[in-house]
């Protein structure tokens, strides 16, 4: 009895090294996963801040050629309306005062 116990002692002493083995082998695997993992983020990370900058970059820009396009508008109407009008607006688009109407309004 005694060695069949001692037989079994030995069975489980054997398979909780091996457990252990497979335990360390799957712990580095785990570590080497989440130092990948972690250096993706990373990457990600600094490419977002990027991305962001130039985003932020080209709204800016959006916005000055419809700030442009605008004043082009206005432009454009005040051209075809001096043109219509007899061309005798002042540089506000507004026609100049007659001598009799007292100071212009600005």
């Amino acid at each position: 009895m005694r060695s069949a116990m001692a037989a079994e002692e030995v069975h489980l002493q054997e398979g909780r090294q091996q457990l252990e083995s497979l335990v360390r082998v799957a712990k580095a695997v785990y570590d080497h996963d989440v130092a990948e993992v972690e250096r993706e983020c990373s990457a990600l990370d600094r490419e977002r801040v990027v991305f962001i900058a130039a985003r932020e970059k080209a709204m800016k820009a959006l916005r000055e050629l419809v700030d442009q396009r605008e004043a082009l508008t206005i432009l454009k109407a005040w051209a075809r309306g001096t043109r219509a009008g007899g061309g005798h607006h002042t540089a506000r688009g507004h026609p100049p005062h007659s001598q009799g109407q007292g100071a212009p309004i600005l």
